[in-house]
């Protein structure tokens, strides 16, 4: 892995902290007043709302980045053509996603069922109320077997990705055909209409036969089509990097700060959007952020001094766990807030949780994450000595 590369690692991480932030602040009714309605207790609460300064909690902001990172990392095989087949391809992907995913499900599960009745939400908010808020039903286990999005905030709510995660990647290969294969203008256009199609069949069944647990689940893979706009977007800076980046690369580094604060700007857009009078939804602030994220990453890759400052170890050892970072601090954030709820210091659960959440997160990548990753490349070795073998005996 080039140090490029290595460096939105670390954005990945930092992405991944971001969201134990948001998480950690959203337990707390200012903070999630302010995110779901705009509303604000003081001024703080403002600032930190309406301001590039919600970049340290902007968890929202921060899937968006996971998604664009994947769409990018996933396209370089089928750049180099060593994607290796579709069914070699898929199964990689399941087992690096679906094992430490299915792990720290199952102990999310025990535990929550374990000790959900000893958490006390007197004056906390809603979002946290809704964490191991109510028994786990054999049709939530079975929804999260087959990742499905069903009741899955009551155990551990940021999985949600990790569905679309593994949907996209199915039609993954797919979406890179017009990439490779057209001129980029021509390949937008293609996989616009793709995405715009597969919305109105998803969304259709919803608002035609009105809300029941089918439409949701169909209306579900439509937020899969949305998001998947994301990793396409990663996958076409991909494809045009070395064009993108020589460009980059030319020009002064004052250009590139610009470029830098533009796409911070650009990431908050729900909150820069709220500033001028027009409804945020979903669908005008998150291309935004898409925008501001893709602005980033060029900014990454052709700046040597965003690279010297994102490959400081810190931050490449946080990209390495990050997954296992993303996984289980919602489950660190309930056992140190029951914890602590015991001895009535419930503060000090919040304020140790973000910390706590690394070392645990390092085990969980140790016990969960290294051997799914030795589990695919060991395949990935079988794969090729087959093929090897295969082409030695045409020969013969």
């Amino acid at each position: 892995m080039s140090n490029r590369i290595q460096s939105l690692d670390s954005l990945r991480g930092i992405a991944a902290f971001v969201v134990i932030i948001f998480h950690v602040l959203l337990s707390f009714s200012l903070f999630y007043k302010a995110d779901k309605n705009f509303e604000y207790g003081n001024v703080i609460a403002k600032i930190f709302n309406e301001t590039p300064l919600h970049m340290i909690w902007g968890g929202n902001e921060a899937v968006l980045l996971f998604f664009v990172l994947s769409g990018f990392v996933l396209a370089i095989p089928f750049q180099i053509g060593k994607q290796g087949s579709y069914k070699n391809f898929i199964i990689k992907r399941f087992v690096r996603i679906y094992i430490p995913y299915i792990a720290v499900m199952t102990l999310s599960v025990v535990l929550m069922v374990s000790l959900y009745e000893y958490k006390d939400a007197t004056g906390l908010s809603e979002a946290y109320e809704n964490r191991w808020n109510h028994d786990v039903t054999w049709r939530a286990i079975l929804a999260y077997i087959f990742m499905i999005n069903y009741d899955t905030a009551n155990v551990n709510g940021v999985v949600w990705t990790l569905y679309h995660e593994m949907r996209v990647s199915l039609i993954f290969p797919l979406l890179m055909v017009p990439l490779l294969k057209l001129k980029p203008i021509k390949a937008l256009m293609v996989l616009s209409a793709g995405v715009i199609f597969s919305l109105i069949i998803t969304i259709s069944p919803f608002l035609l036969l009105g809300r029941s647990d089918l439409t949701l689940i169909i209306r579900d893979f439509g937020f899969t089509a949305y998001y998947s706009v994301f990793f396409i977007l990663g996958a076409f800076i991909s494809t045009y990097r070395r064009v993108i980046v020589e460009w980059t690369s030319a020009q002064s580094e004052k250009f590139r700060l610009l470029m830098f604060v533009v796409s911070i700007f650009l990431i908050n857009g729900k909150w820069v959007v709220n500033i001028i009078p027009i409804k945020s939804t979903l669908l005008l602030y998150s291309p935004l952020s898409g925008i501001g994220i893709g602005i980033l990453f060029i900014v990454v890759l052709s700046s040597p001094l965003a690279n010297r400052l994102l490959t400081v170890k810190p931050l490449l050892f946080l990209g390495k766990i990050s997954y296992s970072l993303y996984l289980t601090h919602v489950l660190v954030i309930m056992l140190t807030t029951i914890a602590f709820e015991q001895i009535g210091h419930v503060m000090w659960a919040f304020i140790l949780s973000p910390i706590a959440s690394i070392p645990v997160a390092y085990l969980a990548f140790r016990a969960f994450e290294l051997p799914s990753m030795q589990l695919a490349s060991r395949y990935s070795r079988k794969v090729k000595e087959r093929k090897n073998a295969l082409e030695i005996s045409k020969v013969l």
